[in-house]
């Protein structure tokens, strides 16, 4: 009975570990994506698009 308990415990937490990562790099996928979409729309001058308001919304 504890054994069987425990396995299950641990198949738990192997599956909410799993969903973190998941989640995390399908995050970070797209934080890439956006980041290329502004350096290619901006070329060198990356860093102002992502800091004004206009270049967020142009896409």
């Amino acid at each position: 009975m504890n054994n069987t308990s425990n396995e299950s415990i641990k198949s738990r937490k192997n599956e909410y570990h799993i969903d973190l990562v998941s989640m995390g790099v399908r995050f970070l996928r797209l934080m890439k994506a956006s980041y290329k979409e502004n350096e290619e729309a901006e070329g060198v001058n990356s860093k102002s698009a992502r800091s004004t308001p206009e270049g967020i919304t142009q896409q």
